[in-house]
């Protein structure tokens, strides 16, 4: 069963987000990357920095994987976006690990907000009634 973002129903508007989110980026990524921010703690050291960058990109390369295999997903540009998707959420949660200067604490939460914006926008196929 080939699953593609934009074939999500409109019934019901919370599922359907939900199921979109989902497919943006895999849960078990997400659980994994906060199980080992959460482990990492609020230490500020060069260690934890690059055990949250490394874990961040094993699971970002891991993404893809899981929505092909555990939802289904085939569409190409899901499975490319999902990556970066994950990326540019993990540096919002791990923000307070980098110094200030490298990462503005207004800037990533912007692209964020953009970036999942455009993503839902493109996948759309139009008004809920087309």
């Amino acid at each position: 069963m080939t699953r593609d973002i934009s074939e999500v129903s409109e019934t019901n508007s919370v599922e359907s987000y939900l199921d979109k989110l989902f497919r943006l980026i895999p849960t078990e990524v997400t659980a994994a990357f906060l199980a080992i921010n959460t482990l990492l703690g609020t230490e500020h050291s060069t260690a934890n920095i690059y055990l949250a960058v490394t874990s961040a990109l094993i699971l970002a390369a891991l993404s893809p994987l899981f929505l092909r295999r555990f939802a289904g997903v085939k569409t190409k540009i899901q499975l490319i976006t999902a990556p970066i998707t994950f990326l540019i959420w993990a540096s919002n949660i791990a923000i307070y690990r980098f110094d200030p200067s490298w990462s503005p604490d207004k800037v990533l939460p912007t692209i964020l907000i953009l970036w999942t914006v455009v993503l839902l926008f493109a996948a759309s196929k139009g008004p809920a009634n087309a």
